[in-house]
């Protein structure tokens, strides 16, 4: 039995649209591009990176994955969240995986030492481990234990709807707030958050061309 990670992630070309009055078509790429480069490579540091799946039906976003060794699954019609982890959920329980765990390509904060944290939390507690947004409107990282415990219900409001999943389920959970694994990037004024919560994030991820314009 063992713990899988699982990164679901758009085409390049689809993803933070809600950008668009910020910055431009091909910036919002290459911002699409790096971030999931910088989940990927923390992955690759981290406690999963024997047992991490990316799927998308992006072949660019795949072959990065493979360029690392993970595994990838390719998206099939009809497409969709939900949909997309409950097909990766049931090839895993084909091969007798424990557990779940997702996480987007867009925790722009996510380190190595708070993806340890969440496997280590994984491998001794059952049940449901949720991080909400720092909103507590969406879900950032949901893991489940064991496999099927409880649907995917992402969209609108999903931190209370996995809540309510899970007491319907009857099953364990815990709830990590973290201002790192909390902050997403979607909006104008996360980018704008973002260099205040962490003013030397050009650093350390400059592939993200766009800050440069965003942050003067």
């Amino acid at each position: 039995m063992c713990h899988w990670v699982c990164v679901p992630v758009k085409p390049f070309v689809y993803g933070k649209s809600r950008l668009a009055g910020m910055i431009s078509a091909e910036e919002r790429y290459q911002l699409n591009k790096a971030l999931l480069s910088h989940t990927l490579q923390i992955i690759h540091k981290s406690m999963w990176k024997e047992f991490a799946v990316v799927i998308s039906k992006g072949e660019e976003a795949l072959d990065m994955a493979r360029a690392l060794g993970l595994r990838t699954l390719t998206e099939n019609p009809p497409f969709g969240l939900n949909r997309s982890l409950r097909t990766v959920s049931k090839v895993l329980a084909d091969e007798n995986a424990e557990s779940i765990t997702v996480i987007p390509a867009d925790l722009v904060l996510l380190t190595v030492d708070e993806l340890d944290t969440i496997y280590n939390l994984r491998m001794e507690l059952p049940g449901v481990i949720i991080v909400p947004d720092r909103f507590k409107a969406g879900t950032n990282i949901l893991s489940i234990n064991p496999l099927g415990a409880i649907p995917f219900k992402y969209g609108r409001n999903s931190f209370l709807k996995h809540c309510q999943a899970v007491k319907s389920a009857d099953v364990p959970l815990r709830i990590i707030e973290s201002p790192y694994l909390g902050f997403d990037l979607d909006t104008e004024k996360d980018l704008l958050e973002l260099d205040r919560l962490c003013p030397e994030i050009r650093n350390s991820i400059p592939e993200i061309c766009c800050f440069e314009k965003v942050f003067p």
